[in-house]
């Protein structure tokens, strides 16, 4: 379990598929998960346009942040 959240950590696919079935977004990011416990995860949704349902990582390449499809450790 997480401590501060009360979640149960999940593998990543069972995230992505608990994750699409329950929300309706547009985009997930998880922000940064190289830095551990100071990682966290962005939802974005769209107002007038349907959403994507896209699930990116962003992480740090040569001082750029990119972003990966998927989730990525």
């Amino acid at each position: 379990m997480l401590p501060h959240t009360g979640l149960f950590l999940l593998g990543k696919v069972a995230l992505q598929m608990r994750i699409r079935r329950a929300l309706k977004f547009d985009q997930l990011i998880l922000e940064f998960p190289e830095r551990g416990d100071g990682a966290w995860v962005h939802i974005g949704f769209r107002r007038n346009s349907p959403q994507r349902n896209q699930i990116l990582t962003a992480t740090k390449k040569n001082g750029k942040t990119v972003y990966l499809p998927g989730l990525h450790p």
